[in-house]
């Protein structure tokens, strides 16, 4: 091989084991963000069923608290 080609060849085959480095760490960047937002959409998840578990249960005490009113003698207002 000429002393010129063979540089041009050992500068592409030093170009190409930097290109496969660079592909290897971002492969390994991106299944590490795709375990993450899997992580995120399960504790997305679980916050959604608190979220409606709370409005239930904040519902069921304006109910409560309506309805307590409605019945108290004095229909919520202070003696006077």
């Amino acid at each position: 091989m000429e002393p010129d080609v063979r540089e041009r060849f050992e500068r592409l085959e030093t170009n190409l084991s930097t290109l496969v480095g660079v592909v290897t760490t971002l492969a390994d960047v991106a299944k590490s963000h795709e375990e993450r937002l899997h992580e995120m959409a399960k504790r997305m998840d679980t916050l959604a069923v608190s979220q409606v578990e709370t409005q239930e249960e904040l519902g069921a005490l304006i109910r409560m608290m309506d309805e307590w009113i409605r019945n108290n003698p004095r229909n919520g207002k202070s003696a006077g």
